[in-house]
């Protein structure tokens, strides 16, 4: 399939006149496919690394309000979730394939809210677009859901993952259902946006098993980052900051250290080699697919379907898509 596709773009290339580097230059970035019943890691961080997510209890209200409404809307289902003083990571399900409107829908919501919040008129969220990572089995979900849930301890900000006083759901493994209150800071009495929403974690599909045993899995890896953490910090001498110093943060600070810059942002996350193979694969033939499909229609060639997973042309310029 690879070799036929490459091929028919060679040929066309070749016919129009058009250099096929040129022509793949023209995709600026790279497309992914979204696809329903896929699990996701979100991270994003805020402008300049400021501090402007430290923990606060109206700030983590809004936050979880927020993120209550926007899983609601798009029929997201939620395995993990923190918010760091400076960035948030999610672990979220896509029931529907909306991964991309729900991510644009909730920062946008927090960004707007907290920035009432803290009086601020500039962007809340850095100018980076927010990255999201393929969690391909149950095993990379389940370790992502782990780093995610302990990401306090392993930056040494608190001893146990329990001890964090921003948003994070560590609490809720134990099925609670957490009511969310719409904060009157930002909303007001007009708005449709309903009082109060739901919330609770779902283990992800690809688990095959109970909630009860998911979450097992989950405590016993924060817990293992959490001996691991104590024994760095015997080793090393270091101590942790504590819930108060965070809590004293100015939201204006940021982090002292160099921000990594240039690395790689792994799209498909796989322990297993040959899962990660083979949804390395999968990607790069929809890549293909999807740099075909793009300069045929750039030339007027509109009933080249576009491959399954083609997200933004769909809803923007109403393309056809292949059947997945």
């Amino acid at each position: 399939m690879r070799r036929g596709c490459e091929s028919a773009f060679e040929l066309f290339c070749r016919v129009n006149h058009v250099g096929t580097a040129f022509a793949k230059r023209r995709v600026v970035t790279l497309p992914r496919p979204i696809l329903p019943g896929r699990s996701y890691l979100i991270t994003r961080r805020c402008t300049q690394r400021e501090w402007l997510l430290r923990p606060e209890k109206e700030l983590n209200q809004a936050f979880a309000y927020a993120l209550g409404v926007a899983l609601e809307k798009y029929d997201m289902g939620l395995i993990a979730g923190a918010a760091m003083s400076n960035h948030w990571h999610g672990g979220v399900h896509d029931f529907e394939g909306e991964l991309p409107a729900f991510m644009q829908y909730f920062h946008g919501l927090v960004a707007r809210a907290l920035n009432c919040k803290l009086g601020r008129w500039e962007n809340f969220w850095s100018v980076e677009q927010a990255h999201f990572c393929h969690l391909v089995e149950a095993r990379d979900v389940l370790r992502k859901a782990v780093y995610t849930l302990a990401n306090p301890v392993i930056e040494h900000l608190v001893e146990k993952a329990i001890h964090w006083p921003g948003f994070s759901t560590y609490a809720w493994l134990d099925g609670r259902t957490v009511i969310a209150k719409r904060p009157r800071f930002f909303f007001g009495e007009k708005t449709k946006l309903p009082k109060f929403v739901k919330l609770k974690l779902i283990a992800p599909p690809e688990f095959e098993g109970s909630f009860e045993e998911w979450s097992a899995r989950v405590r016993e890896g924060v817990a293992e980052e959490e001996r691991a953490a104590a024994e760095e910090r015997a080793k090393t001498g270091r101590r942790i900051v504590g819930r108060k110093a965070v809590r004293a943060m100015s939201p204006e600070a940021r982090a002292a250290s160099v921000a990594p810059r240039r690395g790689m942002k792994p799209f498909v996350a796989a322990k297993n080699v040959f899962a990660r193979l083979a949804a390395l694969d999968a990607l790069d033939e929809f890549r293909r697919a999807y740099a075909f499909a793009r300069l045929m229609f750039k030339f007027g060639w509109r009933d080249i379907p576009f491959p399954a997973g083609t997200w933004a042309l769909v809803r923007l310029a109403g393309v056809s898509v292949a059947p997945s």
